[in-house]
């Protein structure tokens, strides 16, 4: 993904992508709107779980690359279910579009 649109996700989703500041994301351009929206998906789940707004408590991207013409996010540390489905869920939406 360019720098531009890393920066953007960068700084609407901080604590979401932590880990991966100072690296570009593994995907295209063309993923960046379903990034952003699963992005939003994940952080309003933390949210109605409960999760405290922490870099020890929120949910954590270690990996957001695109493999097999899919988008994978995967992440560092324990997730809810929920969360889980959400990017379980992107996937599997990735597999029916075309970046």
């Amino acid at each position: 993904m360019n720098p531009d649109n890393t920066s953007k996700l960068l700084a609407a989703f901080p604590l979401l992508f932590r880990s991966l500041r100072g690296q570009s994301f593994e995907c295209g351009d063309g993923w960046f709107d379903s990034v952003w929206q699963v992005s939003a998906e994940i952080e309003a789940a933390a949210k109605v779980e409960g999760t405290p707004i922490t870099a020890e408590a929120w949910p954590k991207v270690g990996v957001l690359k695109q493999k097999y013409g899919t988008l994978r996010f995967q992440f560092n540390g324990n997730v809810s279910e929920a969360i889980e489905a959400l990017a379980t869920k992107a996937y599997e939406q990735s597999m029916l579009i075309c970046e």
